[in-house]
């Protein structure tokens, strides 16, 4: 079964389909993805010209030119802050969010079995570790106005950490 879109993988795949997955290969795709979007906007803007710009960084040829995840997302931030101060979008820091648990306990371990102290030990040792595994991402619903975290056990550890 082969689920690559060609335009959107990365020239190392498709010299060697395979060659490992890494997260240059992911950052190209990424970053061919954001050239997609913004060819469908007919807009001249900075804010556009910027957003193509940060995506040609994504993009190289070699792996190693291509801009890192962290980069990438510090360049993301100082356009959302350019665009605050436009007024243009409003921004929003998880700390200030208010995430509600969905159950009023949970167990002291993850499915894998390592204890909850471990995360939180990790997030409190290096904070951008939360950002470093898209399994630490927390999925949210919205219940009326509340946002309810799915995720207990990780909402209490990053709760914990902070």
């Amino acid at each position: 079964l082969n689920l690559h879109t060609r335009e959107f993988t990365a020239p190392e795949r498709m010299y060697n389909p395979r060659h490992p997955r890494t997260k240059q290969a992911d950052m190209f795709s990424l970053g061919k993805s954001i050239q997609k979007v913004l060819s469908c906007s007919s807009s001249n803007s900075l804010m556009h010209e910027k957003l193509m710009s940060l995506s040609e960084q994504m993009v190289h040829e070699t792996p190693n030119e291509r801009i890192s995840a962290l980069d990438a997302e510090k360049a993301c931030w100082r356009l959302s802050e350019e665009n605050c101060r436009s007024g243009a979008l409003r921004q929003v820091w998880c700390r200030d969010v208010k995430l509600y648990y969905t159950q009023a306990s949970c167990g002291g371990q993850f499915t894998d079995g390592k204890p909850l102290e471990d995360l939180i030990r990790a997030v409190v040792e290096d904070p951008a570790y939360a950002l470093s595994d898209d399994r630490l991402v927390v999925d949210v619903v919205k219940k009326g106005c509340a946002l309810m975290c799915v995720d207990n056990r990780r909402l209490y550890c990053f709760h914990e950490a902070d």
